[in-house]
């Protein structure tokens, strides 16, 4: 594992494929929802480093995040609002879904969703290759 000592913004990958920005909010929209713990443990992982997990629990913890989101939609826009303005607000939660919808056809293609968390400079945090990664299996 290697890291860059002068840190940027960071980006997700999921395979090989860059992740817009607001990806690494995913946790903050899991805590937002009313979902259930494992759900907002997987997500905080999902935006903390990299990692490996089992494609039904991707997909199970997706499905989950993305039906919440949509039931709660106004309140979660109120408080993304909070945070920021309107046109943000919406951006970011357009982007949560269209990110969910991501992962979500990712874990339907194998066995195994992988993901990589790096600094915008290309740095790898966490690298599947380096066997340090964490599989989860929830």
């Amino acid at each position: 594992m290697s890291t860059n000592p002068h840190k940027g913004p960071k980006l997700i990958r999921l395979g090989h494929v860059p992740l817009r920005p607001e990806a690494l909010s995913l946790d903050v929209a899991a805590k937002l929802c009313p979902v259930p713990e494992k759900v907002r443990r997987w997500f905080s992982g999902f935006t903390s480093c990299g990692g490996i997990s089992d494609s039904r629990a991707a997909s199970s913890s997706c499905a989950c995040l993305y039906q919440s989101l949509v039931r709660h939609s106004s309140i979660v826009l109120e408080e993304l609002q909070t945070r920021s303005n309107e046109k943000q607000a919406s951006r970011t939660f357009s982007v949560w879904i269209h990110v969910l919808h991501m992962i979500s056809d990712e874990a339907r293609a194998g066995e195994i969703c992988f993901w990589t968390v790096e600094e915008s400079e290309g740095s790898m945090i966490n690298d599947p290759s380096d066997g340090d990664m964490p599989l989860r299996r929830d």
